[in-house]
């Protein structure tokens, strides 16, 4: 019995070994060919920035899948050929984060995960294939439209630029505050309440992506009134890139790293902000307001039956939820009262 299965094991090794050679093969093949024909409708391509990170990382080499454009949806990561602006003559391999259709044909917009700004449109004869992980599809969101005819969305960076039309600010916070402090659009004192109390609901469910484009204001046509917008695009919280089978390996204290060790795109100094860390400081005195007026309306158990009641996730991905939610819920709340260490240091 050993030696048949030791044979069984050679052979497996073997075959793994082949495959390698060939994919190793292919990939050479396209790099040196790169306008000949797909094999079996795949290509490969190497990622070349950190733009996707950290779905995909600087280094990669992908397999794209040659597929009719109908199919694709938003949440998809596509491989295209730029054809304007800086992405001109790059290959670019971006997530699709709105679709139009004009004419007929659609049009895709898309935008590197860490990037603040969307691609120029991509039209449909620009797409060289769609990035498939694992032979599976995501499971997307998509958020109510809140705006009318009368009330338009205008994202912070716009308004950054209104301040400043020559500097694209980033993310660090001494550039977002200071644009809140001079724009003469909104008001000071309100935007940095919403914006803190933002960063408290963001801090809970482990947001690492609201960069400057992922929040704004509604500015009403017909009054002139400006009013926070409703909090849109959170598809990055809630460590959205474990599978079922990661989150089920995962232990007590791994859970409890997850939920410490987590990072806003918001940064001071160039070094992203570690949410708990920044928390415990208690250094910043909006923030520690903006704790004390979103904690009064936060009721974790009916957190917790909206995530039950939600019936395209797994079990193992609703009780996972729940336990990270809880543990920052319960770090943060233990911070205000001077107890981090009952849960940091245990």
């Amino acid at each position: 019995m050993k030696k048949v299965i030791k044979k069984i094991l050679n052979v497996l090794k073997i075959i793994i070994l082949i495959l390698l050679i060939l994919f190793a093969l292919f990939t050479v093949y396209q790099k040196v060919f790169p306008n000949n024909p797909s094999a079996f409708g795949f290509r490969t391509y190497s990622i070349i920035t950190k733009s996707m990170e950290p779905v995909l990382k600087k280094g990669d080499v992908i397999l794209v899948q040659e597929r009719n454009t109908s199919s694709y949806k938003v949440g998809d990561i596509i491989t295209f050929k730029g054809t304007s602006g800086d992405l001109k003559g790059k290959i670019v391999t971006h997530e699709i984060v709105g679709i139009k259709l004009e004419n007929g044909k659609n049009i895709f917009y898309t935008k590197g995960i860490q990037n603040i700004s969307e691609d120029p449109a991509v039209y449909e004869d620009e797409i060289l294939g769609k990035y498939i992980y694992n032979g599976k599809e995501k499971i997307v969101c998509g958020c109510e439209d809140f705006t009318d005819k009368h009330n338009i969305l205008y994202e912070f960076e716009s308004i950054a630029l209104s301040v400043n039309p020559d500097k694209k600010i980033g993310t660090e916070l001494e550039d977002i505050m200071d644009v809140i402090e001079e724009s003469k659009l909104i008001d000071t004192s309100y935007t940095k309440n919403k914006f803190w109390d933002m960063f408290v609901i963001d801090s809970i469910i482990g947001n690492t992506d609201r960069h400057n484009g992922n929040w704004g204001f509604l500015v009403n046509d017909k009054s002139n009134e400006i009013s926070f917008a409703p909090i849109y695009d959170c598809g990055s919280c809630l460590n959205p890139m474990l599978e079922d089978k990661d989150i089920e390996l995962l232990n007590e204290t791994e859970i409890k790293n997850l939920a410490i060790n987590c990072y806003s795109c918001i940064m001071i100094d160039g070094k992203k902000i570690n949410y708990m860390a920044y928390i415990k400081s208690r250094k910043n005195e909006e923030l520690n307001k903006a704790i004390n007026r979103v904690f009064k309306r936060i009721d974790i158990d009916k957190i917790n039956s909206f995530i039950d009641e939600i019936l395209c996730i797994s079990d193992t991905r609703k009780t996972f939820y729940k336990k990270i939610i809880s543990l920052r819920y319960d770090i943060i709340k233990n911070v205000c009262k001077g107890k981090w260490y009952l849960i940091w240091e245990n």
